[in-house]
């Protein structure tokens, strides 16, 4: 239930970007309401489902600290939350 909710909610929020891109100006209204209406129907449902975990970590603000490095690949960084221990990696970016 709370995965379909969560695409009502992100499809209402892309459907008001598209109507923002396309700029349909009798309907920027409309688009806007569309986007805020599925940002609050995502947060409600994160904060109902999402029990377990701290009220922040649950609507995505999650608080990540650096721990070291992945074993396979060494140009990917981990990182884990301090309130809830979710833990993500991600890529070094590079300038050369």
């Amino acid at each position: 239930m709370f995965e379909k909710v969560k695409f009502s909610a992100w499809t209402l929020v892309f459907i008001g970007a598209i109507m923002l891109i396309i700029d349909f100006e009798a309907m920027w209204m409309y688009a806007l309401s569309a986007m805020i209406v599925g940002i609050i129907l995502h947060v409600i449902a994160s904060l109902v489902v999402k029990k377990d975990k701290p009220l922040l970590c649950r609507v995505g603000f999650h608080n990540y600290e650096h721990k070291g490095y992945d074993q396979e690949l060494k140009s990917v960084r981990v990182y884990v939350c301090k309130r809830c221990g979710y833990q993500k990696k991600a890529m070094l970016g590079g300038a050369g």
